[in-house]
């Protein structure tokens, strides 16, 4: 599993470094960050995840909403 979890990540990064985006042919798609936090699981299998950074999201949206001078959601 260990080499299969390494191959996978060495081919993300090759190609985004050669490419400026982590997705080719035969990878699962690495999704695009934004608000529904998707990251994909580096596992026995390549998965997509969810909420990996919800607090820190939680506390940047505290932030701007204070800083528009919005209330802060509770």
């Amino acid at each position: 599993m260990d080499h299969r979890v390494s191959d996978a990540m060495m081919a993300y990064w090759v190609h985004f470094a050669a490419t400026g985006d982590p997705n080719r042919d035969g990878l699962m798609e690495w999704p695009e960050f934004d608000l529904e936090d998707q990251h994909l699981v580096f596992g026995a299998d390549l998965e997509v995840g969810k909420g990996l950074h919800a607090a820190g999201m939680e506390l940047y949206a505290a932030h701007q909403s204070e800083r528009r001078g919005a209330p802060l959601p509770r």
